[in-house]
């Protein structure tokens, strides 16, 4: 499969910031950089789709790494990836062949990230989303589809406005509310940081 690198399926950036994520985030615009093979679409398929869903992984992608590195520098936590396509990628391959569809599925759906707390108190196993501005139904269909799975898994929202973490059975709650991210987790200035890089990549 060949990556696309077309401009029209990169996110705009501003080159200041583009330096800094190289410097101290060491991501770079191209979607190539961040190891992402965009899957071939078929004939009939319209130019307009294959560049939307180019530019949904690549936001993904990008907010996983700014997720990643964001609680590296609040230097509190050890980051784990998670993702099946990290951990188990070699058993993937059998997900065609084998009896045992329920644990594949399981292991397919599992959170991006262990978050580990540096005491170590605390560990979390954390899904990424990017999201510009989640909708209620949205959220709650998000966490209903990962507790099927994962019952003690939490969720990360990186919005235009914010980022916020919650418990996955807390959002599916009616009327649940997600959480801004606690500055205890990870300090008002990073947060802000990593927001602003975050816009620049995705809007």
């Amino acid at each position: 499969m060949a990556t696309n690198t077309n401009e029209d399926t990169e996110p705009h950036v501003q080159p200041s910031s583009l330096v800094v994520l190289r410097k101290e985030y060491g991501i770079r615009k191209d979607p190539a950089s961040v190891g992402l093979c965009v899957p071939a679409f078929k004939p009939n398929a319209g130019m307009q789709t294959s560049q939307d869903f180019s530019k949904q992984l690549i936001k993904g992608k990008i907010t996983e790494m700014i997720f990643e590195q964001m609680f590296r520098k609040s230097g509190k936590y050890t980051v784990i990836p998670f993702g099946y396509e990290v951990v188990v990628p070699e058993l993937m391959q059998y997900a065609n062949e084998t009896r045992e569809k329920g644990l594949l599925d399981t292991i397919r759906h599992a959170p991006d990230f262990a978050l580990v707390s540096h005491d170590p108190t605390s560990v979390f196993l954390i899904e990424v989303k990017y999201r510009a501005h989640p909708s209620e139904k949205d959220i709650k269909k998000t966490v209903t589809r990962i507790l099927e799975q994962w019952k003690l898994a939490h969720i990360f929202y990186a919005t235009s406005d914010g980022f916020y973490f919650d418990k996955c059975s807390d959002l599916a709650k009616d009327g649940a509310k997600i959480t801004p991210l606690s500055v205890e987790m990870v300090s008002k200035e990073i947060q802000g940081e990593c927001l602003e890089l975050l816009n620049d990549f995705v809007s």
